[in-house]
């Protein structure tokens, strides 16, 4: 149920977004994020290169759930899934910047034409949720695994469909553009990371899941081919996180909106 809506205010140019805001290198996000990673690279134990799957402790839920074990209400395993953040040094934008992808609008079952993060469900082949932001990110765009280097990964979220989603971050090498590599994506753009603090391009609403209020966060977004996009749910969650280490400042916005 919807119960409540902040007034949304209008889109935002690529241009608009160059304003005057704290400038960070690639370098120095870099060191912030591997700082606040809950898991570093070379943690997963013996040997390992990359973490080990999540423990399900410290999950954050995401459209009112309040989870407390790897675990659904019905005892079974969680199913877990990993996406991709990766990030560059925007010579265009003068800053640090996200690459993002538009879901088809035909040939998904889920989630279509939504904006999400490269990434997807672990699949048996899959060691770490490293493992499968990866695959899944040279799968729908491209990115070669030596392209990337790996900061670490947040804690784990549960998404509002039950599923525990693992962000990976990462810096992207400059030469790196993805494309779209598969039908399940239509479009790859680029949004500036300090979009995801600013109030210009932001509205909220709130919704209730059995009693309980949660917000559920928007960001419009207008990129450099004039195309609009609202960054939504999980995704935006994810990139709130994430902007909030780099710049090391909170939202200029609510982050809760009061129950009524």
């Amino acid at each position: 149920n919807r119960s409540a809506l902040t007034s949304p205010h209008a889109v935002p140019s690529a241009l608009t977004m160059k304003s005057l805001w704290q400038r960070v290198s690639l370098k120095e996000a870099s060191e912030r994020l591997r700082i606040a990673s809950s898991v570093k690279v070379g943690e997963g134990g013996q040997n390992s290169q990359y973490p080990p799957r999540p423990t399900f402790t410290g999950l954050v839920g995401v459209g009112g759930l309040k989870p407390e074990s790897g675990a659904d209400p019905s005892g079974r395993p969680r199913a877990t899934a990993a996406v991709l953040v990766p990030l560059f040094e925007d010579g265009a934008d003068g800053g640090v910047s996200v690459w993002l992808t538009k879901r088809s609008t035909t040939k998904v079952s889920t989630h279509r034409g939504e904006v999400s993060l490269p990434g997807g469900k672990s699949d048996n082949t899959d060691a770490t949720p490293v493992d499968t932001a990866m695959r899944e990110a040279k799968e729908e765009v491209g990115i070669a695994s030596q392209d990337l280097s790996i900061l670490g990964c947040l804690g784990p979220l549960l998404s509002k469909h039950g599923l525990v989603v693992t962000p990976v971050v990462s810096t992207v090498a400059a030469h790196c553009v993805p494309r779209p590599r598969t039908e399940e994506v239509d479009v790859v753009f680029k949004t500036p990371l300090s979009t995801f603090l600013k109030p210009e391009n932001h509205f909220a609403r709130l919704y209730h899941e059995n009693d309980t209020p949660y917000t559920i966060h928007f960001f419009k977004y207008r990129d450099e081919h004039q195309q609009d996009h609202v960054i939504w749910g999980l995704t935006a969650a994810i990139l709130i996180r994430v902007a909030t280490i780099v710049y090391n400042k909170e939202p200029l916005f609510p982050k809760h909106i009061s129950a009524m």
